[in-house]
């Protein structure tokens, strides 16, 4: 799952629950005080929804579901996990002094934790067997993780380090340690299945790489569910999840698609007009989702009856921001939104043309990042105040929008504003520091 950046309402002490009854220790009217909670359905056989203890003055920054444990990270670079039912927790390895940590990935009984040192450490059930990583080279840091049946780390110049560091189930460390550092750069996310990992580019875009295993541990490969659909004119991908056997794709312009097996999403519920599908996280035989309206909703089959379908109630006034499945387990972060919180919002422009012809049409690309998940929003370009050009971006996504020059009158340059607005008051413009496009007629 990409890296989401949130905003501290309250900070407090609490036990927060992940099991389906909700907050633990918390009355029900005081969950709306908390700046963040978890709420959670599916199997708990191994504890993997026990009650996590939030220290006072900390708040959960991200939130990753594995096989056997959840692990938190705090706002203050603390790695917190799950007792199993045997009273024990993973060893989450004491970092450096000075050094925190600034990531998080689960995968099966395992995760990797990223320092921020740019440093990558394994915890969880024989993660003293897994080889080192490849060391950045000089002038590059490992700066987000991302699990699954492979594993993949990004580094700050863009490029992707692909691994497979253990089974699906967490168990062993295959024979083989296949790593593998992408030629091309500018990935911002990933999601894998067994053998395969999918890498969204920062255009959008989302590429499929092949990591099967030789030793032929991987003949149940689907490699249908690597295969990424054909994007139409103007969209772009926002969030992908992935299994063993299919893969979801969430688009733009809120449409989802599907490939591999098709009953990951059965029972899929019909959405009200006008929402969007803006987060997706995919278990063995299911699939969560977040909703542009901070709703939520649960899709695919239940063999094993452990109740893998429901999804946990939200308090009156809440929202669902992120969602996280792990085997039959589903993981969602609630937060109350109100329309008096202060949001920072972050802007930039990607492949910004720097002339375009006049009268005809300049596409610009906008990403937004926010301290609180806006759960999507409207990136607006204006021209002498007036909208020329609109577009739908979710956080920490991109906003593909076409501007018809034909309503730019004047030859020369000319300013644009660009502002964004979404959930929760997030607002922010670029018009005091307007971009000049050159307008060049023929």
């Amino acid at each position: 799952m990409r890296y989401r950046r949130h905003i501290s309402i309250a900070a407090i002490a609490a036990v927060v629950a992940i099991g389906s009854a909700g907050l633990t220790a918390v009355p029900a009217s005081a969950a709306g005080e908390f700046d963040k909670y978890l709420l959670s359905s599916g199997s708990n056989a191994s504890g993997q929804l026990n009650p996590i203890t939030i220290p006072e003055g900390q708040t959960i920054k991200k939130t990753s579901l594995g096989s056997t444990s959840t692990w938190v990270l705090t706002n203050v670079g603390t790695v917190l996990t799950t007792v199993t039912p045997r009273g024990s927790s993973p060893v989450v390895p004491v970092p450096p002094t000075g050094v925190s940590y600034t990531d998080i990935a689960a995968s099966g009984a395992n995760a990797l934790l990223l320092r921020s040192d740019g440093t990558i450490v394994f915890a969880g059930r024989n993660a003293s067997s897994f080889p080192a990583l490849p060391a950045a080279p000089a002038g590059a840091t490992y700066s987000k993780v991302f699990g699954g049946a492979v594993a993949v780390a990004l580094r700050s110049d863009g490029r992707a380090v692909l691994f497979r560091y253990f089974d699906d189930t967490g168990d062993n460390v295959p024979a083989t340690f296949v790593t593998r550092t992408t030629s091309d750069a500018d990935y911002v996310s990933a999601t894998s299945g067994t053998g395969f990992v999918l890498l969204t580019h920062a255009n959008g875009r989302v590429k499929g790489v092949n990591m099967k295993d030789p030793a032929a541990a991987d003949a149940r490969v689907n490699p249908v569910a690597m295969t990424v659909p054909k994007l139409p004119k103007g969209t772009t991908y926002v969030n992908v999840g992935s299994n063993a056997t299919s893969s979801i794709f969430i688009r733009s312009d809120g449409v989802v698609k599907v490939t591999g097996d098709q009953s990951i999403t059965a029972g899929i519920p019909r959405i009200p007009t006008g929402t969007r599908y803006t987060d997706v996280s995919v278990g063995t035989n299911h699939a969560a989702f977040v909703l542009s309206n901070g709703d939520g909703v649960v899709s695919g089959i239940d063999p094993s009856g452990a109740g893998t379908l429901a999804r946990p109630e939200i308090l009156k006034g809440n929202r669902f921001t992120d969602v996280e499945v792990g085997g039959n387990a589903t993981v969602f972060t609630a937060q109350k939104l109100t329309p008096n919180v202060k949001v920072q919002t972050t802007i930039t422009r990607t492949n910004l043309p720097t002339s375009v012809t006049k009268g005809k049409t300049a596409t610009i690309r906008v990403k937004v990042y926010s301290m609180a998940r806006t759960l999507g929003g409207t990136v607006k370009i204006t021209y002498k105040n007036k909208v020329i050009g609109t577009g739908i971006v979710a956080d920490g996504a991109i906003a593909i929008v076409k501007v018809k020059t034909s309503a730019m009158k004047k030859a020369g340059a000319n300013k644009i504003g660009i502002s964004f607005t979404g959930l929760g008051n997030a607002k922010k413009s670029l018009s005091n520091t307007r971009v000049v496009l050159n307008l060049l007629t023929k």
